[in-house]
């Protein structure tokens, strides 16, 4: 019986001795990492904006002859709000996420131009002018999503079929001729709807927020090819019998969207790691936090991305002689430079709570450039190319933004300042040029997200307003008859700048405090 005693009591001794071992406090151990499955159906909203860029030619043509009295190349920006709901669904493989989307958006995305010439406006005619108005009704698509999960982010790629509905609305007035003023005006107006089928490519990066629900910022790039078609009038004549002409438009339809949207869950939820069974993972109750992140200190980093302007311009095209009263072509359009960008950044952040605070400033190098070519008022046939071009730009920016299980999500704004060169070509007569610098603000929003270690990746867009320019050259078309085309140029500097970065952070413990 002692022996049995004995043996019960060592027991337990040893059992006791084992258990206050692993409960002692050796070392601070931070709490299991939990992560977010996305597996499951989703639907959900969004809002946002759109910029198109859609390059045009128009040309006015006698329908007998042939003659072309007008051919521009431009381009058209519509550009406006959109709102609209999305529904999808994910399988999650690890840190894969494999998906599929489709969405439904309404759009008020519209531009004008107006285009005029003076090449017949003279005693065989008079002028005549095209306005042309260009909108994006509505866009849907259905894409499939690829993206790498960890913690409670998802950063992903989407692409698929694309469809929307164009419409282009033109009005042509041609006034009479001197020899005959009594006639009445032309003015013939044209409507056209076109549906259209193309493709749409994007990225963006997703948050869980609370619960079931998450949010997310997406770039959608679309393209739904060309439209094209033609309408006719008959001008009044400046002698002989009226004339009746051509009037053709086309135009490639290619839009740019930026979009944050909210989504609810089906399904899904938090994954813990699970205890003592090396990587595999365990369903948790959703209550299970992600280990929080600190975003205090000072960073830097570099970014890559893409920047679409839509930088309302007026050209007057002036011709002088010695001979008669000037000729004066004056238009309205649309400059819209776009191209790659990519630079560095550097900022500070400092974090209470859940909130974060910082500044930033950045330095850009820009492929940004757009021209348009223009008719000639002295010259017949004789053209006139205006180019622009975003060369560099920095901003320096403050950001304040909320932060969750290894997310930021911020807004941010502040100065801007820009390199723009603009010129004007006629040839052979030569071309003008200027660079100018320009200071303006920025605004936009983000988020970003906690990669590993002191690494976090960023998605953002700003919008940039660098303010109005203007600027004029002559060229001597016939120095016998002093004939001068005199361009006369004003533009105002707006650009819409989508990228993504990485930074390294300094200093302080990567996991907060609170």
């Amino acid at each position: 019986m002692f022996r049995v005693v004995l043996t019960v009591v060592f027991g337990a001794l040893l059992s006791g001795s084992a258990s206050a071992a692993d409960l002692a406090p050796l070392r601070k151990e931070y709490p299991a990492h939990a992560y977010y499955d996305w597996s499951g159906f989703y639907l959900g909203g969004n809002a946002g904006y759109s910029v198109g860029r859609n390059p045009t030619t128009a040309s006015i043509a006698n329908a007998n002859g042939g003659f072309v009295n007008s051919n521009e190349s431009f381009t058209m920006a519509p550009a406006g709000g959109l709102g609209g709901f999305q529904v999808g669904y994910n399988r999650q493989a690890g840190h894969a996420v494999f998906g599929i989307e489709a969405d439904w958006q309404a759009t008020g995305q519209r531009d004008r131009a107006c285009l005029f010439s003076c090449l017949d406006a003279t005693i065989f005619g008079g002028p005549f002018r095209l306005t042309e108005e260009q909108k994006l009704d509505w866009f849907a698509t259905v894409r499939g999503r690829v993206g790498y999960a960890a913690d409670h982010w998802l950063w992903y790629v989407t692409g698929g079929v694309a469809f929307a509905r164009m419409e282009s609305n033109r009005v042509y007035t041609k006034g009479a001729g001197l020899l005959n003023p009594q006639l009445p005006t032309t003015i013939v107006g044209s409507n056209a709807n076109f549906d259209r089928v193309g493709f749409a490519l994007g990225t963006g990066v997703e948050t869980a927020i609370a619960g079931n629900w998450t949010a997310k910022l997406e770039y959608l790039y679309l393209d739904l090819g060309t439209v094209s078609d033609t309408f006719g009038a008959v001008d009044p004549p400046g002698f002989g019998p009226p004339q009746p002409v051509n009037i053709t438009h086309t135009s490639s339809i290619r839009d740019h969207i930026i979009r944050a949207g909210i989504n609810y869950r089906f399904g899904g939820g938090e994954i813990a790691a699970s205890p003592g069974s090396g990587p595999g993972y365990l369903k948790a109750p959703r209550a299970i936090a992600s280990q929080p992140y600190n975003w205090t200190g000072v960073y830097v980093g570099g970014n890559v991305g893409y920047g679409v302007a839509r930088n309302p311009t007026t050209a007057t095209l002036l011709g002088i002689a010695n001979i008669g009263p000037p000729l004066m072509n004056q238009e309205s359009l649309t400059l819209a430079p776009a191209g790659w960008l990519g630079g560095g950044q550097i900022g500070f952040n400092w974090q209470t709570g859940q909130l974060v605070l910082g500044v930033e400033a950045d330095g850009q190098w820009s492929g940004s450039q757009d021209s348009a070519c223009l008719s000639s008022c002295t010259v017949n046939g004789g053209s006139i190319i205006l180019a622009q071009k975003l060369n560099s730009f920095a901003t320096a920016r403050a950001r304040i933004g909320y932060a969750a299980n290894a997310w930021l999500w911020y807004v941010t704004g502040g100065g801007a300042w820009g390199n723009v060169s603009n010129s004007a070509t006629f040839p052979p007569f030569g071309a003008v040029s200027f660079d100018q610098g320009k200071f303006g603000w920025v605004a936009g929003a983000g988020v970003e997200t906690a990669l590993w270690g002191n690494w976090t990746a960023k998605f953002e867009y700003l919008y940039m307003d660098l303010g109005r320019a203007t600027g004029s050259g002559d060229f001597v078309v016939n120095p016998n008859f002093q004939i001068v085309e005199r361009v006369i140029g004003a533009t105002t500097f707006r650009d819409h700048i989508f990228r993504a970065g990485l930074n390294y952070k300094f200093g302080g413990p990567v996991v907060a405090a609170y």
